[in-house]
């Protein structure tokens, strides 16, 4: 606290978004803030808006990365996109954060190339490892899932983590440098997002 320093906890696929708003209320949200990545909500079955109401007034960095989010037969998929060519409202988003954060920088770090996660929903057995996951929240991701749709542009996708063929990786690195740069087309020209210098 004497440095002006934060400790910044990144919202993963291992908590819900109210659950890092308590370890951040109970550490001291004077020194302790989000990390706020709306990328990772879909993992653990959250609208990323949802994300943003809870973790938004306590955000020191705001990560916008995109995803897909779709009904399948056996739950629902999640898989993420460029940024702009998912089915988050980042319009809605960035209203929202700006609304509920303090002044803070955004960052965008794409992360595709990556196959769809499935999400058994329907299997007991899976859901039985989401105790904590409260009904008001799923019922926002479903209609997230009800209304979006399979990626639907052109993606490498890494086959065996770890294990990537020369020519698979080069791919994959041409990918992300496409995919950021039209990320960030997309955060200054829809979302009005960037440095603006006056002068």
């Amino acid at each position: 606290m004497d440095a002006g320093l934060k400790i910044a906890i990144e919202n993963h696929k291992d908590l819900f978004c109210w659950q890092t708003r308590q370890i951040i209320d109970a550490a001291g949200a004077e020194f302790v803030g989000s990390y706020l990545d709306t990328g990772n909500p879909v993992f653990v079955m959250e609208d990323p808006m949802a994300t943003v109401e809870t973790l938004g007034p306590v955000a020191v960095m705001l990560h916008l990365r995109d995803s897909v989010v779709y009904e399948t037969r056996d739950g629902v998929a999640v898989q993420w996109a460029p940024l702009g060519e998912g089915v988050v409202d980042f319009k809605k988003i960035i209203a929202k954060a700006r609304e509920v954060c303090p002044p803070i920088a955004v960052f965008h770090k794409p992360i595709t190339g990556r196959p769809p996660q499935i999400l058994a929903i329907y299997d007991p057995k899976f859901m039985d490892s989401w105790k904590d996951l409260r009904g008001a929240d799923l019922a926002r991701f479903l209609l997230l899932a009800k209304h979006g749709h399979p990626y639907e542009g052109h993606m490498v996708i890494e086959d065996v983590p770890g294990k990537i063929a020369e020519p698979i990786a080069a791919a994959l690195k041409y990918q992300q440098q496409d995919h950021l740069e039209r990320g960030l087309e997309y955060a200054r020209k829809v979302l009005d997002l960037g440095v603006k210098w006056r002068g």
